[in-house]
């Protein structure tokens, strides 16, 4: 909760801070993927996060949150380039609409 959160920024100050584009921030990554074992952007943007609940989430705040989760979870940058990129397009499809025409008539 929020005190493992508090703990959390007095070890580290710069988890304050406030992630690009939402209210939330940078300790709540830190705990959803330390003590909660999140390991996708999609469970911390949309489970552990406001940013996925009230709307859409822009790239930069994608990309925010992979920045923060990347060391914790021993992502190398081509790794979490990778991440971004499927989050991204996971997003995509959702805003348009995951299902086609063609699969409504299957």
């Amino acid at each position: 909760g929020y005190r493992r959160i508090i703990e959390i920024i007095d070890e580290q100050p710069g988890t304050a801070a406030a992630i690009v584009g939402c209210d939330d921030i940078a300790a709540q990554v830190v705990v959803a993927v330390v003590d909660e074992a999140a390991c996708t952007l999609a469970d911390v943007l949309d489970r552990r996060l406001v940013a996925g609940t009230i709307g859409r989430v822009a790239s930069a705040t994608v990309d925010e949150v992979s920045l923060i989760m990347a060391p914790l979870l021993g992502w190398d940058d081509e790794r979490r380039r990778r991440e971004v990129a499927f989050e991204i397009d996971r997003r995509a499809a959702l805003d348009t609409g995951w299902r086609t025409v063609a699969s409504r008539t299957a």
